[in-house]
């Protein structure tokens, strides 16, 4: 951002310089104009160099930029006003191809010698108190003085002009062309005619001319600008592109010495702009195809190992901002770029018609969640193997049988089947039985092998992995199966006579089940023995807390319950053996015999004397 910054002040001080000192050019001459603007290039120039701020530094290059074309614009008006029309193109262009040119080829050279900004500044800005001193040498402008009204001081040079020049003025002509002038100038102040900057466009020829002019300047301005500034894109060195990009404004300065006057100017423009439009196409061409050299400000961190590039420098936040997309593929471009640069300066080879550059070692450590596996163990034909410098054989997919005249295959059906076809008869020993199946006798004794071979890979596997495993050889169909053991250990331990119950059991020891194991275990159809595990000891202790801590229960509801209807057929005993009253009619309500408060369903009785009869369920 502060290098967009810097750059902003000296454009906005361009513009404002070429106001100024267009205005001081016109009002105060063309000579103060030029020392004026020179004095502004060398205070800037050098001031910049002892700047300890930014803002210090931005100020000092606003100064500076003032004076960018001011330098040098007012000297080539005023060769413009002494030369004739004739050699105005030879003089102009021919001061750019001797001056400017050279200080412009040589300039990368003096900032590499100088290999600091400050002293480069220094050394650039102090030769501009030559220039200072051209105020003693060059004479102020004729045609400027004649228009201010300083005749007689332009009629002093005029003259001294002509006796350098070895040229000579008659009186009468001097005379003659001082009076010219004097009418020419008194004749102006009494029409009291001022012009400005808006007479340019008062008529409509003199306003299109102004407007072509100013598009001109401002496409020539833009073009040449991005051209300089796009040299650091080019190669890949800056001195040596910018000098010959300096070298290249030759023939640009030469040509039109020769074709200027002759072609014409219209011509000539019109030939530039097309010549720079066909510059501009082959240039879009040409950048889809970017040079495989990225200059960077600081040098990219790379580690080839693993394929990383740390870029350290910052991001443009303006043009992430804007261009988003764009600016970081073109990021991400130029740090490939570099990745693959330093691919190739490794060491290369050829393999199968390919290049391959072998990786060095990482030196970025990359984390990780778990610890990387390690190499697998070797098994033990692979150490003997190793040991033995036995390599593995690749076998042919098919074999030529000299019995069958033909080649089959190594593996598969079709094998099988060759085999049969090989060994259609086979002879039978003369100490065997004539009847024996000599093809079932071979394919047992495959098995056999088939089996054995089993036997001896998977003992392989338990030896790597280091399993203890008791040693058997091959059990035939007359050993004992595992649950025939199991019902022989089972039988054992209940052979005792505690019936098995003191004997311990092995570890994952499982119960024999089956048809006809009850039955072979001695003492399984008696009653159970009150003989435990467990200790006599520890069984009497149990039996005398159990009686001990044994608390006595209450069941507090139905004693409620009890209490309750005690009292109910107390207070029903009590009104039967109260006196009737007298006066109450026989048969009446009166006449109903007290029986107390009605029971709820299945609860108390109806009658106080009267047991057993449950009480009247209610809906």
């Amino acid at each position: 951002m502060l290098e967009i910054h810097s750059v902003n002040f000296p454009t906005l001080s361009i513009c404002g310089g070429g106001l100024l000192f267009g205005y001081v050019t016109d009002h105060w001459g063309r000579i103060p104009a030029v020392i004026l603007a020179n004095f502004c290039g060398l205070a800037g120039g050098t001031s910049s160099a002892f700047c300890t701020s930014f803002l210090w530094f931005s100020l000092t290059r606003f100064v500076q930029g003032l004076a960018f074309d001011n330098c040098c614009m007012p000297v080539y008006v005023l060769i413009m006003e002494y030369v004739a029309p004739k050699y105005r193109a030879p003089i102009t262009n021919f001061c750019l191809t001797l001056c400017y040119l050279p200080a412009a080829c040589l300039l990368p050279w003096i900032a590499l010698w100088c290999n600091d900004w400050r002293l480069l500044a220094i050394v650039t800005s102090v030769p501009i108190v030559i220039c200072l001193l051209m105020y003693f040498l060059i004479k102020e402008s004729a045609r400027w003085l004649i228009s201010v009204g300083k005749i007689d001081k332009a009629m002093s040079i005029l003259k001294k002009i002509a006796k350098v020049n070895g040229k000579t003025i008659s009186e009468d002509l001097a005379l003659t062309f001082e009076k010219c002038c004097t009418i020419a100038y008194n004749e102006e102040q009494t029409n009291h005619k001022q012009y400005t900057f808006l007479d340019l466009f008062k008529s409509y020829r003199m306003c299109f001319i102004t407007l072509d002019l100013i598009l001109m300047w401002m496409i020539i301005a833009l073009v040449y600008d991005a051209h300089v500034r796009a040299i650091i894109e080019i190669g890949p060195d800056i001195f040596i592109t910018f000098s010959v990009a300096s070298a290249v404004e030759l023939p640009a300065c030469l040509v039109p010495m020769f074709l200027l006057d002759r072609v014409g100017r219209k011509f000539m423009s019109l030939a530039v702009f097309i010549g720079c439009s066909a510059g501009k196409k082959h240039q879009k061409e040409l950048d889809k195809y970017k040079p495989i050299t990225v200059e960077k400000h600081l040098e990219c961190r790379l580690d080839v190992g693993t394929l990383l590039i740390t870029d350290p420098n910052d991001l443009d936040d303006r043009q992430l901002a804007n261009e988003r997309e764009e600016y970081l593929s073109a990021l991400t471009r130029d740090n490939t770029q570099l990745l693959l640069n330093a691919i190739w300066e490794l060491p290369t080879e050829r393999v199968d018609e390919s290049i391959v550059a072998k990786l060095p070692e990482p030196t970025t450590v990359l984390p990780r969640l778990r610890k990387p596996p390690g190499p697998r163990p070797l098994t033990k034909w692979e150490k003997f193997a190793k040991e033995k410098g036995i390599t593995k054989k690749k076998k042919d997919k098919k074999t030529y049988d000299e019995v069958l005249d033909k080649w089959v295959p190594t593996y598969g059906f079709k094998r099988a089947e060759a085999e049969k076809d090989k060994d259609w008869v086979l002879e039978v020993p003369q100490n065997a039985d004539p009847n024996t199946d000599m093809f079932q006798k071979k394919i047992d004794l495959r098995n056999e092998k088939v089996a054995k071979n089993e036997i001896q890979r998977m003992k392989n596997i338990v030896r790597a992995k280091k399993i203890d495993m008791p040693r058997s050889g091959y059990l035939g169909p007359e050993a004992a199966s595992s649950n025939q053991l199991l019902t022989a250990v089972t039988v054992a331990k209940s052979s005792t006579a505690s019936v098995g119950k003191f004997q311990n059991k092995l570890p994952k020891e499982k119960e024999a089940r089956g048809l006809g194991v009850k039955e072979l275990i001695p003492g399984g159809k008696r009653k159970a023995s009150h003989i435990t595990a467990q200790p006599e000891r520890e069984a009497n202790l149990d039996l005398i807390k159990s009686v001990l801590n044994k608390k006595p229960k209450l069941d507090v509801e139905k004693a409620i319950s009890l209490q309750k209807q005690d009292e109910r057929l107390e207070r029903e005993a009590e009104g039967a053996n109260r006196p009737a009253k007298k006066g109450g009619k026989k048969g009446g309500k009166g006449s109903r015999k007290a029986v107390g408060k009605k029971p709820k369903g299945h609860q108390g009785q109806r009658a106080p004397g009267k047991k057993g009869q449950a009480g009247r369920k209610r809906r």
